[in-house]
């Protein structure tokens, strides 16, 4: 049995997480974006919460 490869891109920004499946010749097979919101704790501060991208990123 043949199986072909795919490769998996994940891109995670500042406003979302962007993630691309390729199959062996550089086709793209899907793609999917998810926003999220960034968390402002003070007012010099932004802050992205890292379970809540690990979440995203897995169903990305």
């Amino acid at each position: 049995m043949h199986i072909e490869p795919y490769f998996l891109a994940l891109d995670i920004g500042t406003n979302s997480v962007k993630a691309v499946l390729f199959d062996a010749c550089g086709r793209e097979i899907a793609g999917h974006v998810e926003e999220y919101a960034i968390e402002n704790t003070a007012p010099d501060r932004a802050e992205i919460n890292p379970e809540h991208n690990a979440r995203i990123g897995r169903y990305a």
